[in-house]
């Protein structure tokens, strides 16, 4: 080849290859790190109340799902499963073939639990209908029960939204309904374990339950409401000794405070939480740290012994015990009679100077 400008001839030993060898052009794709895949919770467990695992798995493959685990424990037999598909599909068939379970709520289905505080005691629609005309949408109210009560007419509402639809802050800013102050606050059971109102087993709700209801006041197999026991009663209140935990089976009910069963729950929930504050103790052995080289020790020469002559003339210049004595109680004698701080300072600085300025 010639050079245009300089008229140089010069040679390319690549000439030999050809620009089109009829093979196709490769083409090198960069690699671009795509966005990681949102990862969906599981839904929640769902235990069984039955030791036949074997059923177990007839009646999950029954409702038509194969991927699932099972565990069994002491509270039953517990059933994880992949997606919400198929935990509605079981949780459906389950119900068709009366299992007794019992399970969680699913993350889309969970709700923000708000009390209403300062209403008096009104329906619960006409609570649910003021709320409405606030421009809101609650799921739900119910009426909650207060035990020591300031007045008579002393209401409470919990009030259920959805999830992420409201604040707490926006929903502050409505001061009054029907022509009532009102307070806001996030329903809280202060750490008390859940009991379920069904089946009074703690751990779960009663909106979640599949299990045999279980009276509260006389553990039999029949809701709390309709008691024969209550019924046979004076004004259907039970006495003590007719009274049986469905936990403990102590002469209690099985929404007693001071059940045992219920003491040892609030353990276990204490023992998991973690406490940064806990004292640990660590032991290690003499041998565990190396002995430092010896060195020589140089003793300081030892202080002359004072003169007893300056020694008596630092003592004078001191209050003994006796005279300190008298000092304070004069100092407190005369702080008796003062009716203000600046008294005070007087009698103060007045005994300073009468003892150290004579």
């Amino acid at each position: 080849t010639v050079d245009t400008n300089t008229g140089i001839v010069t040679s390319n030993v690549f000439d030999i290859l050809s620009a089109d060898d009829g093979q196709s052009t490769v083409q090198i794709k960069r690699f671009s790190p795509q966005k990681s895949e949102v990862l969906t919770k599981p839904p929640p467990p769902i235990t069984v109340a039955s030791q036949n695992v074997a059923d177990v798995h007839k009646k999950i493959i029954a409702a038509n799902v194969v991927n699932y685990t099972t565990n069994a424990t002491r509270s039953g037999i517990v059933v994880r499963l992949t997606n919400t598909n198929e935990y509605k599909r079981v949780l459906a068939h389950f119900k068709a073939t009366n299992v007794e379970y019992h399970t969680y709520q699913l993350e889309e289905e969970k709700s923000t639990k708000v009390v209403i505080t300062g209403l008096c005691e009104m329906p619960v629609e006409e609570v649910l209908e003021a709320i409405t005309a606030e421009e809101l949408t609650p799921l739900s109210v119910k009426k909650l029960t207060i035990k020591n009560k300031k007045y008579d007419q002393q209401a409470a509402y919990l009030v259920h939204f959805k999830r992420g639809t409201v604040t707490l802050n926006q929903l502050r800013m409505i001061t009054a309904i029907c022509h009532q102050k009102i307070h806001w606050s996030y329903y809280s059971t202060k750490n008390a374990p859940m009991q379920c109102k069904k089946c009074q087993v703690f751990g779960h709700g009663a909106a979640n339950c599949n299990r045999a209801a279980i009276c509260n006041k006389c553990a039999g197999r029949h809701s709390s409401s309709s008691c024969p026991v209550a019924a046979k009663c004076n004004e259907g209140v039970i006495p003590s000794h007719k009274l049986k935990c469905a936990n403990c089976e102590g002469n209690h009910t099985s929404t007693f405070s001071g059940c045992p069963k219920r003491a040892q729950i609030n353990r276990k929930q204490t023992a998991r939480t973690p406490n940064s504050g806990v004292n640990r103790q660590v032991t290690f052995s003499v041998g565990d740290f190396p002995s430092l080289p010896a060195q020589k020790t140089s003793y300081p020469k030892p202080n002359p012994i004072p003169d007893q002559r300056e020694n008596n003339h630092q003592s004078s210049s001191l209050f003994n015990t006796a005279e300190l004595c008298d000092i304070i109680t004069e100092t407190f004698a005369q702080l008796k009679g003062c009716s203000s701080k600046q008294d005070q300072i007087k009698v103060v600085f007045n005994i300073v100077s009468k003892y150290c300025f004579p």
